[in-house]
């Protein structure tokens, strides 16, 4: 590992490789990195051995960062908070949508693309006309040829996604004729065609480049939010803080309380993220990142 221009406090990415045959703690994976501790003494390298890669790792930052005196707490209610929220809380919906593009086009079989190409058009359309945050256009500034292609999506979105009250779904009725051998034509059977009229592809391709445009725009309007975050966490928050960090925790509950009625926070009651599951069943949950 290339460490030798670590400033103090800071430390290498991990690298991870399975156990050799013969490690003092058996099999399994082995994560390193290199560090620089705050005085600025030598770099140190540290390794941490754990079941499966993933263990591994996450042992390791966790050492690292307490050893250098750096946690991860929920920043503390202000406006600046709540601005950033709302600004970074669309950040999700605009990858979710252009991951379900992206995963569009590896898709095997059409039916998939299209589910997912209408996910997208759904999820976009939610960074406006919300009731408890604001429009992303709030935040960014969207040119004229983005203005008309979202207007586009929304129609979309409610025309055809969300509801049929377009000519993209058109139902044929059909029957099926017969003459009989007295000569009278009997009717065997009375059914119904439904052509669905798929999304144009120039229309895909322009909806992938603006997404792209938009998350870079984003990205970008994000930074002086963080600097107005910073700028209102005083040394005794800060201190506070890192003694008594609220990490964020992903916690199991009853499905029986799930309920799709519930507002949207403006800021989280706790640090503490329900995850509905039925007993000894599966479930999953989608994280963005915002930096």
């Amino acid at each position: 590992m290339a460490s030798k221009a670590l400033d103090p406090g800071r430390y290498t990415d991990p690298v991870s490789q399975p156990a050799p045959e013969g490690h003092q703690h058996g099999p399994g994976w082995v994560a390193e990195l290199e560090y620089r501790p705050l005085d600025g003494g030598p770099i140190q390298a540290v390794e941490m051995h754990g079941p499966s890669e993933e263990i591994a790792r996450t042992e390791l930052l966790e050492w690292v960062r307490a050893t250098l005196g750096q946690v991860q707490s929920m920043a503390p209610r202000s406006p600046a908070v709540e601005k950033f929220i709302e600004a970074a809380s669309h950040m999700h919906d605009l990858r979710q949508a252009a991951k379900a593009l992206e995963k569009a086009n590896s898709a095997k079989g059409t039916d998939i693309a299209r589910f997912l190409r209408s996910y997208a058009v759904v999820t976009y359309s939610r960074t406006r006309g919300s009731n408890v945050r604001p429009d992303l256009d709030k935040f960014i500034a969207l040119g004229a040829d983005d203005i008309a292609l979202s207007a586009q999506l929304k129609t979309l979105r409610n025309k055809f996604v969300a509801h049929s009250e377009n000519r993209m779904l058109t139902t044929t009725p059909i029957v099926d004729l017969r003459r009989q051998p007295d000569g009278a034509i009997a009717v065997d059977e009375v059914f119904g065609i439904t052509v669905e009229t798929p999304i144009p592809h120039e229309v895909i391709r322009n909806f992938e480049a603006m997404l792209e445009r938009l998350i870079a725009k984003l990205t970008h309007a994000l930074t002086p939010l963080k600097a107005e975050v910073t700028a209102e966490i005083s040394q005794v928050d800060a201190e506070e803080m890192l003694a008594h960090p609220k990490r964020l925790q992903f916690i199991p509950v009853p499905v029986s309380d799930w309920s799709p009625d519930g507002a949207r926070p403006r800021y989280p009651k706790s640090q503490f993220a329900p995850v509905h599951i039925v007993p000894s069943g599966e479930t999953s949950t989608q994280v963005t990142i915002t930096k």
